[in-house]
């Protein structure tokens, strides 16, 4: 679903993007735009007037020409109120061109990203390319921790957990840290979580035990579900108002009494979690960022990754910048913010906008993206061999 009142939907591949944008700022900035990441129009805080969007050598502005009265019996003025086309949103203070932080996302989408080949292909150095690797995040992130519980009265919800560790040249295992997860039986919609906590300073591992998987599943599954899992004895959920019910499973084979009842999506879902994370360079403390990033993936459909990210990204920023403009005082003499250069009022209007008049520039148009029907996503619901996890890892 789109909740951009600009895009109502795009499906873009990954070489339709680089065919459109590599080298071509003026096409990134357009799609930047068009999915409310950078503004489509900007209103001038002083005189409540329209501002007009200005490049001057490299960088682009929103500048104010009206007039207004600083107070009541005094004559007109000039107002002078500019501001960069980037403030406040995901490409502030970024150094980079706009085409390089669009292909950039668009290969951090991809199950193989490599820092090496962004640097190379990109032109940027290593260094930049991790700290936008961590930009992305920030918006996984926060699509994750803005997902509904999953569940409800008479849906089924498969719970089940997984080991991950991280093995030493001699073999020996250097870090274990499970991981918990549960998918919907019919509509797939899916959470996976590690046994971790996050303090000031460092992350520590949490206990693997009854009251922790407790805690986890009061928290990411509404009660009055029905639970498939294993018999485990630290599943104690009937009490905790949640139906539950057991499957057998012994040498990683599941033994049901009634076919229906089954954890073999989960355990699916919890394998590519696992083969997804444990990668190279694996490290405890980013652990949520590999799995957001994965889900995130997982849940798009083919082409939709891109368009998905953005509408995510431009709901990030919005919230940051209401946050912000509610803590900035207001001045008692006059009727507009003290801080006029930070902040900004950008007002996107209901139906489509127009691509922004730019003047005192040599802007080439762009051509409008063509939208396509989203293809439905093919992955099929077919029944998998159980394959538990292995602690012996």
């Amino acid at each position: 679903e789109c909740y951009s009142p600009i895009c109502s939907g795009c499906n873009l591949s990954e070489y339709k993007v680089v065919e459109m944008c590599y080298y071509n700022n003026e096409g990134a900035l357009k799609l930047f735009r068009q999915h409310g990441v950078l503004p489509m129009s900007v209103t001038c805080p002083r005189c409540n007037k329209p501002c007009t969007l200005y490049k001057q050598k490299n960088t682009l502005s929103w500048r104010c020409r009206g007039t207004y009265k600083k107070y009541t019996k005094c004559k007109k003025q000039r107002c002078d109120f500019s501001v960069s086309d980037n403030k406040g949103s995901f490409l502030e203070n970024s150094k980079l061109k706009s085409w390089q932080v669009l292909m950039l996302i668009n290969s951090w989408l991809r199950k193989h990203f490599c820092h090496s080949s962004i640097a190379d292909n990109l032109d940027i150095t290593h260094t930049s390319s991790v700290a936008w690797r961590s930009s992305c995040s920030e918006v996984t992130q926060f699509w994750f921790n803005n997902q509904k519980p999953i569940g409800g009265e008479n849906i089924v919800v498969e719970i089940d957990e997984i080991l991950v560790a991280k093995k030493m040249e001699g073999g020996n295992c250097k870090m274990k840290i499970r991981l918990f997860g549960g998918i919907e039986h019919e509509s797939k919609k899916c959470f996976v979580v590690p046994f971790v906590e996050e303090n000031d300073t460092s992350v520590q591992l949490q206990r693997h035990n009854s009251s922790t998987l407790i805690q986890l599943i009061k928290k990411y599954i509404v009660q009055n579900s029905i639970l498939y899992s294993d018999k485990w004895k630290a599943y104690s959920l009937n009490k905790e108002g949640y139906i539950h019910k057991t499957v057998n499973c012994t040498n990683n084979i599941v033994h049901p009494k009634d076919l229906s009842v089954h954890i073999q999506c989960i355990k699916r879902l919890l394998r590519d979690t696992k083969e997804w994370v444990r990668g190279p360079g694996f490290r405890k403390q980013y652990l949520k960022e590999y799995i957001s990033r994965y889900l995130f993936i997982r849940q798009c459909r083919k082409g939709e990754e891109l368009h998905n990210f953005l509408i995510e990204t431009a709901k990030l920023y919005k919230a940051q910048s209401e946050e912000e403009t509610a803590s900035v005082p207001r001045s008692e003499e006059n009727n507009f913010l003290i801080d006029t250069e930070m902040i900004y009022k950008m007002e996107i209007e209901e139906k489509a906008l127009p691509v922004p008049r730019y003047e005192n520039s040599n802007l080439e148009e762009v051509s409008d993206l063509e939208n396509s029907d989203s293809q439905e996503d093919s992955n099929s619901d077919e029944d998998l061999i159980s394959e538990g996890d292995s602690d012996s890892e």
